[in-house]
């Protein structure tokens, strides 16, 4: 996302922000995945913007197209929107947004904890032997 065509993305993003859509679909080569900075940079884009999005790669001949086309699409919603609109969609994202935010409190917190008790426990067993 560095190069001299990346610009069109950022204008994209910018301009995405400005209006703020309730739904964006970006489309890109499947090339995006093997870059994992790459495609790592254009989420955390969305998302800072206030999107949560899925992907999913699709190709043409599936769609009758006579030709084999492998395309990465990106479907983001707003994540306003989702709070706002209650629907059985809206309300699995939100569960799953918070249950990965719960999720990674947890893991801060267990990691914390096995932090501060090892050196006692590690201290208590030598003071034992």
């Amino acid at each position: 996302m560095l190069g001299s065509r990346s610009s069109l993305f950022w204008h994209f993003i910018r301009l995405a922000d400005e209006i703020k859509p309730r739904y964006i679909i970006w489309e890109n080569v499947p090339g995006l995945l093997s870059s994992g900075h790459d495609f790592q940079i254009v989420m955390d884009a969305f998302t800072q913007i206030g999107y949560a999005c899925d992907v999913n790669i699709l190709n043409a001949e599936h769609f009758g197209v006579p030709q084999r086309r492998r395309r990465v699409f990106i479907i983001c919603v707003q994540l306003d929107a989702l709070r706002q609109k209650k629907t059985n969609i809206s309300d699995r994202i939100m569960a799953e947004l918070t249950l990965q935010a719960l999720h990674a409190t947890w893991d801060a917190l267990q990691g914390a904890l096995f932090h501060a008790k090892s050196p006692s426990v590690f201290t208590s067993q030598i003071a034992a032997s």
